[in-house]
């Protein structure tokens, strides 16, 4: 073989070489794109879940009120959500029977530092002390609501009112 024709099949070697690179770059980025997309809708879903979940088990303190003949308000003492029989949970209700705050009876201590942290931690207790490590718990007038950040675009917030548990500036599909 000449020295013309080897030095034209490195060329075209690395012409090929290069190609692919870059098909290779696009594929990734292509990829990266799709994966990015579904992570929003994966992280809007959590949200949401997360949402129900803290919705449901308001609803059913609301309920066990009204099946306890709405009685006083001041102290509903319920079991653990977590099947511990050691663990206790008083809460505090307001007129209409919706809970406003929250405090552990038996061997676990109080946790949270304001009324909407201890009712994060009261109600969902399990996933509670992973989750509240990205979710910051805020009063805003505590008279009237919880609003939980569970973005830096978003909030959810728990209405004493009503008992609605809402999210805001997430995305709804």
């Amino acid at each position: 073989m000449s020295r013309e024709s080897n030095e034209s099949e490195n060329q075209t070697k690395m012409f090929i070489f290069w190609v692919s690179i870059l098909i290779i770059l696009v594929l990734i980025g292509s990829g990266l794109r799709k994966l990015l997309s579904n992570a929003d809708e994966a992280a809007m879903v959590s949200m949401d879940t997360l949402r129900a979940s803290f919705s449901e088990r308001v609803q059913l303190i609301h309920v066990y009120w009204i099946n306890n003949g709405k009685k006083s308000p001041q102290f509903l003492d319920v079991q653990g959500w977590d099947d511990e029989d050691t663990v206790r949970i008083a809460y505090k209700l307001n007129s209409q029977g919706w809970v406003v705050d929250a405090g552990f009876v038996g061997k676990r201590k109080n946790l949270g530092t304001n009324p909407c942290e201890r009712l994060w931690e009261s109600i969902l207790q399990k996933n509670s002390f992973e989750v509240m490590g990205k979710i910051q718990a805020q009063t805003v007038n505590h008279d009237s609501a919880c609003t939980y950040n569970v973005s830096d675009d978003g909030y959810m917030k728990y209405t004493f009112s009503d008992g609605a548990v809402r999210l805001y500036g997430v995305p709804a599909e």
